[in-house]
């Protein structure tokens, strides 16, 4: 089960330090290229690849590692990189979602540098969520605010149209690297991201991926258009 909704809401971090909220109009539909893993955890960790890809007009494409209700849509929590149609780039966000209250945030920070490798972590403890990139903690939540289920962990690359570039092409595809998860113990250990799809191969037939059979702790996703 994937658990990503529709985002509602974005804060935009200007690099002025000056933030504002406006309304964001959301694609209806949302299409998914990597791995999962369901196990009960308190969180998920994943070093990502940033790259640039082609997003078609009103949608948007981000990659993430997410722990999440894997039996509700739209019970979650994640952080990673996004870019809007909007964008010339992309940007760090987090965003947490928990449906039967109908609390949504989505908070957009700083550009995020093309090419580079960052560590998104998003976690929690006993009372508060976090939302981490590089070892520096950008956002919480209170656990009172999003008290789903947290069974299934996920790693990912999502578009919202069928003409959007998955993250990655076929000569530079999008490494997803180091996949992790908080036991309930609140200890990391590695874990294997579970391809949900056909092996090789994401929502759609142009979304590819070299996740093996049996699941990959580290793995390549891209678009074969490009």
């Amino acid at each position: 089960m994937k658990c990503k909704s529709l985002p509602l809401l974005i804060v935009l971090t200007l690099t002025c330090l000056l933030s504002f909220t406006f309304p964001l109009m959301a694609a209806a539909t949302s299409y998914f290229n990597g791995g999962i893993n369901s196990l009960e955890n308190n969180g998920a960790d994943l070093t990502i690849e940033t790259q640039n890809p082609y997003v078609s007009s009103g949608s948007s494409v981000s990659a993430w590692p997410m722990t999440c209700d894997g039996n509700v849509v739209g019970d979650y929590a994640q952080v990673g990189w996004l870019k809007l149609s909007s964008y010339t780039g992309p940007y760090y966000f987090y965003e947490y979602s928990y449906i039967p209250t109908g609390a949504h945030y989505q908070r957009v920070l700083g550009s995020a540098t093309v090419g580079s490798n960052n560590d998104f972590r998003v976690g929690c403890d006993s009372s508060t969520m976090y939302f981490i990139i590089n070892n520096t903690t950008y956002g919480t939540v209170a656990l009172s605010t999003i008290p789903f289920d947290r069974n299934t962990v996920e790693f990912l690359g999502e578009t919202h149209s069928a003409s959007d570039q998955c993250p990655g092409s076929v000569s530079n595809p999008v490494t997803m690297g180091k996949a992790q998860y908080k036991s309930t113990s609140n200890s990391w250990y590695n874990t294997y991201a579970i391809n949900p799809h056909s092996l090789g191969y994401g929502d759609l037939s142009t979304m590819r991926n070299n996740i093996v059979s049996g699941g990959s702790y580290t793995f390549e996703i891209w678009d074969s258009r490009y």
